[in-house]
């Protein structure tokens, strides 16, 4: 039952993957699929639909490599430099959260979100 499990959640992985590839080629379906609100910018939709990317990556990763535990995966990115670090002290990057959050991210991905938005607030104070 487990292996079943793991494997449909994969399939479903991979098919938001390629949703959010055809969504960065076609930033407009944020519009009409996801309900973002027509005042973004067509080029602010794109950013969106790549952060999105990103981070449906690392959360595929981090989920593996911690076993599903983001609240390890906080404790030691919050250590170290890394690529998500990076682009998570993006100003612009930590503006885009909350319209991530509530268009892409829900019940499921709470944890994940949790810990992005603990190192968004460790690259914050690394700043003051």
């Amino acid at each position: 039952m487990i292996a079943l499990e793991q494997t449909s959640r994969l399939q479903l992985f991979s098919t938001f993957d390629l949703a959010s590839q055809v969504t960065i080629e076609d930033p407009k379906l944020l519009y009409s699929v996801h309900g973002l609100s027509e005042s973004v910018p067509l080029e602010e939709a794109k950013n969106i639909a790549y952060l999105s990317l990103l981070l449906d990556a690392f959360q595929h990763y981090y989920s593996e490599k911690y076993n599903g535990n983001f609240e390890k995966m906080q404790a030691d990115l919050v250590t170290s430099s890394t690529f998500l670090n990076n682009f998570l002290a993006v100003k612009e990057n930590q503006e885009r959260l909350p319209t991530l959050k509530s268009i892409y991210y829900g019940q499921f991905d709470h944890q994940f979100i949790q810990a992005i938005e603990g190192i968004i607030e460790h690259e914050k104070r690394k700043e003051h």
